[in-house]
């Protein structure tokens, strides 16, 4: 039996936040109402840092040694043949957001392509689910993931199940699926691009600062949000979203085997529910979980498969990980979802997710 520890830093940490915590809420426990705020943020803390520390344990073993997580059934028929589920679920990016009081939020391009490939060169495993509840992200992140659910497609089938939001970045990895199966009232579609820059020059001028810039040539501080955005700079930003929305467009086109004429009722940016995704076209079949394993089963050409998925089975790490997650998130009034990848970059984002 192999045993793993975990690294000496991490476990120093844990244990002076604990110690922290105690101490500190022995001495502002009975102050105020902040000191009880106090004392809970420290508790996340803790428990963010104890979580990731057995996280990174149970990441080392593997039951399949294809994956970092370890497969978790979800239903089980007595059969060889597996199903996979593979969770898209928060803003796509290229690496998980991850800060003092929580982690690993949001769909890491890296952890849904490691599943994929889990589940491509494993000869069990008869078709996947990708289960979608995304409004979009990066835009090299959705590439990505996009590229891998094409090249998994031609190995066996793939299924879309989209969730309350499968937008823009969430549509984008979806389209070269088998079959994609949506909920009525989904929100879906927004098949565009966009980039925000913010000015900020009217606060400096304010508060009394100023910028000072020393530049290479005349665009190399494009986007800085302490002046206003130059015509030529407008030009050069809108070329580059342009080439991204052309690209959006192909790869739907592609997807859904879809016309000029059809994509061109889509590609405006709009969302829909899943109800009109499906009259345009953009959707094979509204229903739920349960649709999607029978779709797949169709697809794969089976009658009994159990349904898996690749996740994290070390209770301590799931219990410790999702509370300090959960509670940190909370606090300051987000949802997990609404994790949102650095700004002044290309994004496949629905922007009506993260506007409020």
């Amino acid at each position: 039996m192999t045993e793993i520890s975990p690294s000496g830093n991490k476990q120093g940490l844990g244990s002076t936040l604990l110690k922290v915590w105690l101490y500190g809420t022995a001495f502002i426990g009975n102050c105020s109402c902040l000191g009880l705020v106090i004392s809970f943020l420290l508790l996340a803390s803790v428990l963010s840092t104890v979580g990731n520390a057995v996280n990174d344990i149970s990441k080392e073993v593997s039951t399949s040694g294809k994956t970092s997580d370890k497969e978790t059934v979800v239903s089980d028929e007595g059969s060889s043949n597996k199903i996979v589920v593979i969770s898209v679920n928060g803003v796509i990016s290229d690496s998980s957001t991850s800060t003092v009081l929580s982690s690993d939020t949001g769909a890491s391009s890296g952890k849904i392509i490691a599943d994929l490939d889990a589940a491509e060169s494993d000869n069990d495993v008869k078709a996947v689910i990708l289960d979608v509840n995304s409004p979009g992200g990066g835009v090299v992140a959705s590439s990505k993931i996009y590229e891998k659910v094409k090249a998994v497609k031609e190995k066996k089938p793939v299924i879309a199940l989209f969730g309350e939001t499968a937008a823009s970045g969430g549509y984008y990895i979806s389209a070269p699926t088998s079959a994609i199966v949506s909920n009525a009232d989904t929100f879906t579609g927004s098949i565009g691009v966009i980039m925000s820059l913010t000015n900020m020059e009217e606060l400096y001028g304010k508060i009394g600062l100023k910028e000072v810039v020393f530049k290479s040539a005349q665009f190399k501080d494009i986007g800085s949000g302490t002046r206003p955005v130059t015509d030529a700079e407008k030009a050069i930003l809108q070329g580059l979203i342009n080439d991204a929305y052309a690209q959006f467009k192909s790869i739907v086109k592609e997807g859904r085997n879809l016309t000029d004429a059809q994509l061109e009722k889509v590609d405006d940016g709009r969302v829909f529910n899943g109800k009109q995704a499906k009259d345009l076209g953009l959707v094979d079949e509204l229903g739920n979980f349960e649709t999607a394993i029978r779709v797949a089963k169709q697809k794969a050409n089976i009658d009994k498969a159990n349904v898996v998925e690749y996740k994290s089975s070390h209770f301590l790490s799931s219990l410790l990980n999702g509370s300090s997650k959960n509670l940190s998130l909370t606090l300051f009034g987000q949802q997990p979802s609404a994790t949102l990848p650095p700004s002044n970059r290309l994004l496949y984002m629905w922007d009506g997710s993260i506007s409020q």
